[in-house]
């Protein structure tokens, strides 16, 4: 097929090269993993809306990263003193 990795070639290749039974396994298996990163990307999706949504109605104080790679070190340092 054009357009594909050497590897998935090499893959695709060894796929049909498989019984049927094998194969139909490894394409479930794959469809599988789709499905539940499909499912992963849309929930956090809506996470991230759920936030932005947050920081733009003012719900949440934003903490500029020097802040709070500061206030880290400060907590560790005082832990191992």
């Amino acid at each position: 097929m054009m357009g594909m990795s050497l590897v998935a070639d090499d893959v695709r290749r060894g796929l049909y090269q498989l019984p049927i039974n094998e194969r139909l396994a490894l394409a479930n298996e794959v469809i599988t993993e789709f499905e539940a990163q499909r499912e992963f990307e849309k929930e956090w999706s809506g996470e991230v809306r759920t936030r932005i949504d947050d920081i733009l109605d003012g719900g949440v104080k934003l903490i500029p990263g020097d802040v709070v790679f500061a206030e880290a070190r400060e907590r560790i340092a005082a832990k191992w003193s």
